[in-house]
């Protein structure tokens, strides 16, 4: 069954092409979970990061804290797609799982 996400990618200026730190995922389930890029291992701050952009509690209504992260997560260096299904991810390469691109290290823009 292809879950709904969010995409929480690295736009950066002088990038070629986005690179996929996080997918924020609903999964039917009581709630939201994270699933890191590889080499990233910072859920905690990204969860900080997110829950502070959005004024929506995931752990009330996790359907539109996930609506709420496209609109709210869009600078010049972080962005965030629309919800979307795995069928239809640009970072997902097949039903066999993730396309990763390679991790952005380094913290998150405060």
């Amino acid at each position: 069954m292809a879950s709904n996400h969010v995409d929480i990618v690295s736009s950066e200026p002088l990038a070629s092409e986005p690179r996929l730190l996080a997918r924020v995922i609903l999964n039917g389930g009581p709630g939201l979970e994270i699933d890191m890029a590889p080499g990233r291992t910072d859920e905690r701050q990204m969860w900080s990061y997110l829950r502070s952009r959005v004024e929506v509690d995931p752990d009330l209504d996790p359907r539109a804290f996930l609506e709420a992260l496209g609109p709210a997560i869009d600078s010049t260096y972080v962005g965030a797609s629309e919800v979307h299904d795995d069928d239809h991810c640009p970072f997902c390469q097949s039903a066999a799982g993730h396309h990763w691109s390679s991790p952005v290290l380094g913290p998150l823009p405060g």
